[in-house]
């Protein structure tokens, strides 16, 4: 998102600059719980945008800092199917995959179903299909 800066006119980017503040903000609040963040806009569009925006970026970000993990532990290529596993298992232990199971004990499990297990490895997947398009 681009905006004029009020003092002298010259376009600012404002949505990079917003994720690293918020990350960084959220990233060092105590406790190891997800964490929500309260953010507050002049608009509804505004506050859509930032939603998404923050959204997108903070998945982006996991699974990039993710793949360096899985490729550093591997010390070796690896095929993609094996990358996406490996992420899929790395996303149950973070509880951060919207198609796992919760277990009442509060862990997180993977689908054992074919189906429901395609979902849950296609929502690992589908960030790099857009990259390497």
């Amino acid at each position: 998102m681009h905006h004029a800066c009020d003092y002298v006119g010259q376009p600012r980017h404002v949505g990079g600059t917003r994720q690293v503040l918020t990350e960084g903000i959220v990233e060092a609040l105590p406790g190891d719980d997800k964490k929500r963040l309260l953010i507050f806009a002049d608009s509804r569009q505004d506050a859509s945008h930032q939603a998404r925006y923050i959204n997108f970026a903070a998945r982006y970000d996991r699974m990039r800092s993710r793949v360096v993990r899985v490729l550093r532990d591997e010390k070796q290529p690896i095929a993609f199917n094996a990358l996406v596993e490996k992420l899929g298992a790395l996303a149950a232990d973070a509880g951060d995959n919207p198609h796992l199971r919760k277990l009442a004990n509060g862990k997180y499990v993977i689908p054992r179903g074919a189906e429901e297990r395609e979902v849950y490895l296609a929502w690992e997947e589908a960030p790099y299909w857009t990259i390497l398009r």
